[in-house]
């Protein structure tokens, strides 16, 4: 079993040059997911890309990921609509692109629906309870990410790429511990990492079941 993410750069014309996000996109991806190898990914029609994860637990938190390390970048206002699709991968082609399965078709799926309700983030898998719960948490979980301002979508990004705490994130931006903490209080990562926890254990917990 595995996720596919399939998404795409939101207003992508506005943002006019594709250097702008592609090279975010790439760091994020290839350096910064944490697992232990680079996942398998490709960019398509232009500004739209794909993401293959074998271990689908980690399916969300690398989409929140993605979408806090393009909001991140300065004076860009860069952000991705992400369907995660849960299930068996099937046909493997020379390339992500090139793949399928319901992982694939899920995904797919979802980020049709997701430009239809002007949503950013759902998930589809073969265990239509988590869904139900999972969608309904992301609903409101989206709210928050939508509103992040670029300085608690940075605090996002470096908690979430490098681990760092509080008082690292200070010294490296070069402001006060106590900003910092406003940051983070006002990008409600607390909440937002409890959600990606439940998500996590749910998935390898019905992973297990027969």
């Amino acid at each position: 079993m595995i996720a596919v993410l399939t998404g795409d750069i939101v207003s992508s014309r506005k943002i006019g040059d594709k250097r702008k996000w592609l090279k975010r996109l790439r760091e994020i991806i290839e350096r910064k997911t944490g697992l232990g190898k680079p996942p398998k990914w490709s960019v398509f029609r232009g500004d739209g890309f794909q993401v293959e994860i074998g271990s689908p637990e980690h399916a969300l938190r690398i989409a929140v990921l993605i979408r806090a390390g393009l909001r991140s970048v300065p004076e860009q206002k860069i952000d991705a609509r992400i369907g995660v699709g849960i299930g068996e991968k099937g046909f493997t082609g020379n390339s992500v692109n090139e793949s399928d399965g319901e992982a694939y078709q899920r995904s797919g799926a979802l980020l049709d629906s997701l430009k239809k309700d002007r949503s950013r983030l759902q998930i589809q898998s073969p265990w239509a309870e988590m869904d139900s719960a999972m969608n309904t948490a992301l609903a409101l979980a989206s709210v928050i990410i939508d509103d992040w301002t670029q300085p608690e979508a940075e605090v996002a990004w470096l908690l979430m790429s490098e681990q760092k705490t509080q008082v690292e994130m200070a010294k490296k931006l070069k402001i006060s511990q106590p900003a910092i903490h406003k940051r983070f209080t006002g990008a409600h990562l607390t909440e937002i990492n409890a959600l990606i926890g439940y998500f996590s254990s749910t998935v390898l917990i019905n992973s297990k079941k027969k």
